[in-house]
């Protein structure tokens, strides 16, 4: 065999070796990476602890499964977990969204298992204090983004004007002229908005919510099971219809769940009323 047909042969072994490697990263390094950046950015941007157990992407199909969210509750409450998400899927239609400069997902998957809500004696709820440390996390950003105060400029003091026909010393200060025109910064340049998203079929399910409530009785220690199973919502538009329709399902089943809930105690315990 000649050595250019070797030579040839050789860097085609070696450009598919390499292409098989980096397939390779993508279906089984990707996810690694997102989750160990998923989990900083929690502890970075919240202060708070969110881990997953696993993350999976498929560069054919453009595809996207998580297991095993769990977002830790904020340090002085009594459950450790606040929301737990056993499982998500999206299949993202990536030429439309290129093309259309927005998120298009034909298929979103969304399992929640549970979410506790837990408000103490004082007053502040386990969602308060989430609140708070990210908006005490961003107030800490913009500081440690403003310039630093310019230093003050000496004082030059007065000299004693000399007579009018002696002429002024060779090393006299010359007084500094201020500037009539006020100082303008330069315009910011406007923050671009996000890429709206569509979702062709989303796929819900929704579990329980715990509630404990140190400050009213008739609410402390509820179990309020939602039941949305699969529930199938079709042709989600925009980001802001997506929320809608979200919220359109949650909150009948959470008045349904929380009066199923307090009739039953009402019925065990006649002493407590909502």
């Amino acid at each position: 065999m000649k050595w250019p047909l070797r030579i040839g042969l050789w860097l085609a072994g070696l450009f598919a070796m390499l292409l098989v490697a980096g397939l390779a990263f993508l279906m089984f390094g990707l996810g690694p990476l997102l989750k160990h950046s998923l989990e900083r950015m929690a502890r970075e941007q919240l202060h708070g602890e969110l881990t997953i157990a696993s993350i999976s992407i498929n560069p054919f199909k453009a595809s996207f499964t998580m297991n095993g969210l769990t977002v830790r509750n904020p340090p002085g409450f009594a459950k450790d977990e606040l929301l737990a998400v056993p499982f998500v899927m999206a299949d993202l239609d990536l030429w439309d969204s290129l093309r259309q400069r927005r998120y298009h997902f034909s298929r979103v998957i969304v399992n929640v298992k549970c979410f506790d809500f837990e408000r103490r004696a004082d007053g502040i709820s386990n969602l308060d204090a989430w609140l708070a440390m990210a908006k005490e996390e961003q107030q800490r950003k913009k500081t440690a983004a403003r310039p630093a105060p310019a230093a003050a400029k000496p004082s030059v003091a007065t000299a004693t004007p000399p007579a009018a026909d002696q002429p002024p010393p060779k090393d006299a200060p010359v007084p500094a002229v201020a500037d009539s025109a006020p100082h303008q910064s330069a315009p910011r340049a406007a923050r671009r908005p996000p890429p709206d998203l569509m979702i062709d079929r989303l796929t819900l399910t929704l579990g329980k919510i715990y509630v404990r409530d140190a400050t009213n009785p008739a609410m402390d220690n509820l179990e309020l099971d939602l039941a949305i199973r699969n529930r199938e919502l079709y042709k989600l538009k925009s980001r802001n219809q997506a929320a809608t329709a979200v919220m359109a399902e949650v909150l009948p089943a959470l008045l349904a769940a929380q009066s199923r809930a307090l009739m039953q105690r009402s019925a065990t315990s006649p002493n407590i009323m909502p």
